[in-house]
């Protein structure tokens, strides 16, 4: 279920605060748990257009720390997000292109690769 916000929390870019969003980011991570160990975890934001840059610059960096596990210099308060994957996605899509796009996502994707 996608997640949804309220109009005070959709005035303004999740990221900077100040200006209004023009995508919605939606992420797949590893977030520590209770326990320390690593599960999947799905984070969406709305963000202005220099804050996906950001966003995107991040996401860049932390692709070598995806596969390792929570380390004891890290705290459930304070530690390393693990994104696994990310989708920018315009506010403004038509339906088709919303649909192009659903499309595009249930696609079998070892089937596109084989293929």
């Amino acid at each position: 279920m996608p997640n949804k916000f309220s109009k005070e929390d959709a005035q303004t870019c999740f990221r900077c605060g100040t200006k209004p969003p023009s995508f919605r980011m939606v992420s797949l991570a590893r977030m520590p748990n209770e326990h320390g160990s690593l599960v999947p975890e799905c984070i969406t934001a709305l963000l202005c257009s220099r804050c996906v840059w950001y966003e995107l610059h991040d996401f860049h960096q932390s692709l070598n720390q995806v596969n390792i596990p929570f380390g004891t210099d890290e705290e459930k308060e304070s530690f390393l997000c693990r994104q696994v994957s990310i989708c920018v996605i315009p506010l403004s899509l038509t339906y088709m292109e919303s649909n192009l796009l659903v499309e595009g996502l249930k696609a079998d994707w070892l089937e596109c690769v084989v293929n």
